[in-house]
Order: C-alpha cells, then sequence, then structure tokens
C-alpha cells in the first residue's frame, strides 16, 4: 500500500509540474502577442554632398550611327535641366547636329544643319531644318534613312511625342510628307 501512496505521489507530482509549464507557457504565448519588436532604421547619409549643379541633370538618349555596323546606337547624355527649360525640342536638336561624344560613331545629322523652328502639334512633333539635312544624301536612300531615324528615334525618347514630321525650308518635301514613328532597323 506504500508503494501504491508512493506512486501516486509521483503521478500528482508530474501532473503539478506539467499544469505548471503549461501555465508558464500560456502566460508566455499571451505576452508574445503584446511585445513590441524593436527595429533599427538608419538613415543614409552620402559621403560628399550633392551639388545644386548634380541635383539638376537630367539624362537625355540621342540616337547616332555606328560607323562599324551602321546600325543605330543610344547615347546617354547628361545634361543640365536648365538647358532644356526654354527649348527643350531644339537643345536636343542641336546637341545631334554637334554629334556624337564617341569616336566610334559617324555623323548622323549634317554639322551644316540649322534648325528653322521646332514645335509641339498635339503629340507630333513638327521639326523645319534647313535644306542641308538632305542635301548630303539622296532622299529614302539608306544612309538619309539612317539619319532620319536617328532624329525620329531620339525624340520619340520624350514622353509627349508619338510622331515626328519634318520640313525643309518651310515646306513638305517629297519623301518625307508623312509623321514618322519609331522606326526600327
Amino acid at each position: 500500500m506504500k508503494e501504491k501512496k508512493n506512486n501516486m505521489k509521483k503521478w500528482l507530482l508530474v501532473v503539478v509540474v506539467l499544469a505548471f509549464c503549461l501555465i508558464i507557457i500560456i502566460a508566455i504565448g499571451k505576452n508574445s502577442g503584446n511585445m513590441q519588436i524593436e527595429t533599427t532604421i538608419t538613415e543614409y547619409t552620402p559621403e560628399e554632398e550633392i551639388s545644386e549643379e548634380q541635383n539638376r541633370m537630367t539624362i537625355v538618349t540621342l540616337y547616332f550611327i555606328d560607323s562599324k555596323t551602321n546600325e543605330l546606337v543610344p547615347e546617354l547624355r547628361n545634361i543640365d535641366v536648365k538647358e532644356l527649360m526654354s527649348e527643350p525640342y531644339k537643345r536636343i536638336m542641336q546637341l545631334l547636329i554637334k554629334g556624337s561624344e564617341k569616336t566610334e560613331m559617324k555623323e548622323a545629322v549634317p554639322q551644316t544643319t540649322k534648325i528653322n523652328r521646332m514645335f509641339l502639334e498635339g503629340e507630333n512633333l513638327v521639326i523645319d531644318l534647313s535644306s542641308d539635312f538632305i542635301e548630303k544624301y539622296d532622299i529614302n536612300s539608306e544612309e538619309q534613312n539612317k539619319v532620319i531615324q536617328s532624329v525620329v528615334n531620339t525624340f520619340l525618347e520624350l514622353k509627349e511625342v508619338s510622331s515626328v514630321s519634318f520640313l525643309i525650308d518651310g515646306e513638305k518635301v517629297d519623301g518625307m510628307m508623312e509623321p514618322y514613328t519609331r522606326i526600327k532597323d
């Protein structure tokens, strides 16, 4: 009988210990819902201050002709936004006329080309250029088409432009009557 009593005491002790553990587990579970996770946010501090001039810079994509492959290649230019404020289309066209900064690119738009005027009609950019733009190559020749592609693809990078029309000294020219949209090789 003593043995039975000892066994019962052992079982009672085990039940009490298990109940105590269960209470602790439940208490911890309830408190963990109220616990806040501490997060640390560190702010990035640049090594050098960004100057006002650097803050005003934007990237413009210009298209030029690769002299080896004769394919159009985009060239990114980092320019001051102030240069684009008054006449953005004219400034971009001036960059095309000036040519690529890379030696492996050939002239797309003849450097003697003058910009008569440029204006937006809806989403169509009308570019009126001097006759120098078309004198170097025959209209509809592969070379002239590359020059036109260079200009069209450059201006279609702008969100507000969906097509480009050309005038030569204020007049429409045969072979360049319709507005151009993105031209691919």
